[in-house]
């Protein structure tokens, strides 16, 4: 918080830090389990950085546990989109698929979550895909 309160300047590293200063107080807030107070500040460090792909997945995150599953799998998708070869990524949007009722899409991302190496991706694919 007093990172993002003390920023000055507009150079192109003090955008990034200040980014990397909203996202971490976002990580902070997920952890004390403020999962909106996290999504505001993740949705900062998107706004000062729209290629920061851990934040739309940490939004994701943040979007799921306040069961807002189609918010949450429009972060998932936008952080793979921009580029996150990221299992977690692809594992989560799975459930959120899940949970909207698209268990076809929710195999595939799993069967992608465990072609990038995501341990537990196999033991949905047993129980839920045929």
């Amino acid at each position: 918080t007093k990172a993002i309160e003390l920023r000055n300047g507009e150079t192109p590293l003090s955008s990034l830090m200040h980014a990397f200063s909203c996202y971490r107080r976002g990580l902070s807030k997920d952890a004390l389990k403020d999962p909106q107070g996290a999504i505001e500040d993740f949705t900062k460090a998107i706004n000062i950085l729209p290629t920061y792909t851990d934040a739309y997945y940490k939004r994701g995150i943040s979007k799921y546990d306040l069961k807002n599953y189609a918010g949450a799998l429009l972060d998932f998708s936008k952080s793979i989109d921009i580029g996150a070869e990221n299992g977690n990524a692809y594992y989560n949007r799975g459930f959120t698929k899940y949970f909207l009722d698209d268990p076809k899409g929710a195999c595939q991302d799993w069967n992608k979550a465990k072609e990038l190496g995501h341990e537990k991706a196999q033991e949905l694919i047993n129980k839920f895909c045929k």
